[in-house]
């Protein structure tokens, strides 16, 4: 294995989900976001942890991810991107739940389905303010009612999604809130409750219906409904530097690796690419095997550190694809072999996603994601009681 690896602990998923748990109550389901490889930390074990913590759905972005998903997981999978013509036979074949986001799309995965001879499950998306996917609240009803008389397709969930809710200011988060309100008033009032003629599958009561993201997991708890949607507070961190703690959470990525070799340079020694950094006196330099093929981004450069046992340390010159430099100064404690935090705690001394976030102008989301697939994860507290 090489010496960069990303570390996961698990135990701190599980517990991070328990807590949402306790946030917003048994009654709530919890729908495990592991999109984009579980935000980058890795899609199956995370999704085994999340089922014992309690989580009863799964969301992805891709069609593709939830065909990965479903070989390891029996539990109900929302794409969240709306399907294709060419990917139509994988919703079917994999019993995944399509976005609905126009009725070319619904009546098309009807006739795929009603094809084959199998039932579709879809949830209608209700675009209330985030101008992305979904109809307009004044179509969605209507749409909703045409959905529900289609032979093939099942209606399981209608939902939304904020777009400030990490935000301190939650005028337009409540704005949305109360147009989903008013959606789900109108669609119950339709028979949303009960079964409809061709829909047995519905019999048993209603589709569910969700809004609630992390942000709104924290401040808004009149936006809970029958689901609840954490994705990156899943994760260890808050949406934003704006939403309240109401949840406490704690990181579960760490991102490591090994000093392979320490030079001393001459005062006026150029290090990497372009010769941005020059050595102002005769200066210890490591070179520590990881780059932005990693996803240790090139915009660190001259911006960020790295902690070495327990200090902190800065990343000298340009990264470059593979190797980063970090330099030592007049330190000789540091030796070839020692290990290198770029991302978590070390010692007393921790970097979080929210600190290269900032050095970049970007979000601790983009942070974890970009962590590429050529770092291997190294699951730490793999417990059987959580993760078999």
């Amino acid at each position: 294995m090489r010496a960069t690896r990303a570390e996961v602990d698990l135990s701190a998923i599980y517990t991070n989900t328990k807590q949402v748990i306790s946030k917003v109550g048994q009654k709530v389901r919890v729908l495990g976001v592991v999109k984009a490889n579980a935000y980058g930390h890795g899609l199956v074990q995370v999704a085994k942890t999340l089922i014992k913590s309690g989580a009863t759905y799964f969301g992805v972005a891709l069609a593709e991810e939830g065909v990965a998903l479903r070989q390891y997981v029996d539990l109900p999978i929302l794409v969240f991107s709306p399907p294709t013509d060419e990917n139509l036979e994988s919703y079917v074949r994999f019993d995944l739940d399509a976005t609905i986001n126009s009725m070319e799309t619904v009546y098309a995965l009807d006739a795929f389905a009603s094809g084959v001879g199998k039932k579709a499950r879809v949830q209608l998306k209700v675009d209330t303010g985030m101008g992305r996917l979904g109809f307009f609240p004044r179509n969605a009803v209507e749409a909703f009612r045409a959905i529900r008389n289609l032979k093939a397709v099942t209606l399981v969930g209608v939902y939304s999604h904020f777009a400030t809710s990490d935000e301190s200011n939650k005028e337009f988060a409540k704005r949305q809130l109360g147009s989903f309100k008013n959606v789900v008033a109108a669609m119950k009032d339709l028979g949303a409750m009960g079964p409809v003629e061709g829909q047995n599958e519905n019999a048993a009561g209603s589709p569910i219906f969700h809004m609630a993201n992390s942000g709104a997991i924290l401040d808004l708890p009149g936006s809970y409904f029958d689901m609840v949607r954490p994705g990156i507070m899943t994760y260890g961190y808050y949406p934003s530097l704006e939403t309240s703690q109401s949840v406490q959470v704690r990181p579960a990525f760490a991102l490591r690796s090994n000093i392979v070799q320490v030079k001393t340079f001459q005062p006026g020694t150029s290090v990497s690419y372009g010769r941005k950094y020059f050595t102002k006196k005769s200066e210890r330099i490591a070179v520590v095997p990881i780059g932005y093929a990693d996803g240790y981004t090139r915009l660190l450069t001259g911006r960020t550190s790295v902690l070495i046992r327990g200090r902190k340390f800065p990343v000298v010159g340009t990264v470059t694809m593979d190797h980063i430099m970090v330099g030592l100064a007049d330190d000789f404690e540091i030796q070839v072999g020692d290990e290198v935090t770029l991302l978590g705690r070390n010692g007393d001394l921790e970097i979080s996603a929210w600190d290269l976030a900032s050095q970049i102008g970007t979000i601790p989301y983009e942070i974890l994601c970009m962590i590429s697939g050529r770092v291997p994860r190294v699951y730490l507290n793999t417990d059987s009681s959580i993760t078999d």
